[in-house]
């Protein structure tokens, strides 16, 4: 009975650590428009206006200085950075992937 309640303590805990992690970290796409200007999307928002560099278009999806970016390849049209220190009100990656469309040429 002891050997039941500790493997079932161990895979809840595995179960807990696991979606910890995953909640942990995110995403923010970034693309350059036909002006030469620069859209992104992330945890944060998805701009509808350009900016005027990259790392603007970044620091405005990510909003603080709480989120650490890395950039990890690229997605479709996109730059893809993964994000550190998110929040359980961010926006995951799935939404951010899909609102960004970064297939669409």
């Amino acid at each position: 009975m002891k050997t039941k309640i500790l493997s079932l303590a161990v895979i809840l805990l595995s179960a807990l650590y696991s979606s910890a992690a995953l909640a942990d970290t995110g995403t923010v796409l970034t693309w350059e428009t036909p002006n030469g200007n620069w859209k992104a999307c992330g945890p944060v928002q998805c701009l509808w206006s350009t900016q005027e560099t990259e790392r603007d278009a970044i620091d405005m999806v990510i909003n603080d200085d709480r989120h650490t970016t890395r950039y990890i390849g690229h997605y479709g049209k996109c730059s893809r950075y993964r994000v550190s220190n998110m929040r359980s009100w961010d926006d995951p990656t799935e939404k951010v992937i899909r609102d960004a469309k970064c297939n669409d040429y």
